[in-house]
């Protein structure tokens, strides 16, 4: 539950060059606008501060505007798969239902439990 109308996450989430002062685990965050017009975000993750462990990803984002938001693996060196949604539910006293789902599939070279550690901390 976020204390804010459904247009002001709305915002937030889709302010994608300025993420990584949202989202902890986001190093940078920058948008890549395609010649067919769909919207790349190509993101770098800080996996573990402790041993300077990062990943790079390109997403493909799909939006629909103040109820959804969906992100697909387009390249990554780290996952094999990557996916996930945002949903936004406006609430009748004014603030927003937020659900966050992801699958993520690492490859190896990232231990999955510290991959897992810090998905869990940025939700």
């Amino acid at each position: 539950l976020i204390e804010a109308p459904v247009r002001a996450v709305w915002d937030v989430l889709t302010d994608y060059n300025r993420l990584q002062e949202y989202i902890p685990n986001i190093a940078d965050s920058r948008t890549i606008r395609q010649p067919n017009g769909r919207l790349y975000l190509e993101q770098v993750g800080v996996v573990s501060k402790r041993i300077g462990l990062t990943s790079r990803i390109l997403l493909d984002v799909e939006e629909f505007p103040y109820s959804k938001l969906t992100f697909t693996r387009v390249e990554s060196r780290e996952f094999l798969e990557f996916m996930g949604t945002y949903t936004l539910t406006q609430r009748e006293d004014g603030n927003t239902y937020l659900y966050y789902s992801l699958e993520a599939l690492p490859l190896p070279v990232l231990p999955i439990f510290i991959v897992q550690s810090r998905i869990r901390s940025s939700v």
